[in-house]
């Protein structure tokens, strides 16, 4: 992530690629730059450090989740301490992945 020394793990499936990861502070979000030719799924693990979506009493929150403007379901498949793992389906043509969290560095 430009900025930053934190490392995003992450796995897409297809002859798809992730070009660019980008934290915009004022949305609170992680903006993800895409070169896709054909659908795919984007596996991404996020340090909570970097970004995050917490309730008021401190339990996790759901992110939001926009592909090109759009909102998407996602799954997240793993939690832990210190990361959070999601899973977003995307289609053939996408160029951008939002995900918009409660808490940014």
């Amino acid at each position: 992530v430009t900025n930053t020394n934190f490392t995003l793990n992450y796995n897409i499936s297809g002859n798809n690629k992730l070009l660019d990861a980008n934290m915009d502070s004022q949305s609170k979000s992680l903006i993800l730059s895409l070169e896709t030719t054909s659908n795919g799924i984007l596996t991404l693990t996020m340090p909570r450090a970097m970004i995050d979506a917490k309730l008021p009493t401190g339990n996790d929150d759901k992110f939001y989740v926009l592909v090109d403007g759009q909102e998407s379901i996602f799954q997240e498949i793993n939690t832990t301490t210190i990361d959070r793992t999601i899973s977003i389906s995307f289609t053939d043509k996408t160029h951008v992945i939002e995900i918009i969290g409660a808490q940014i560095i």
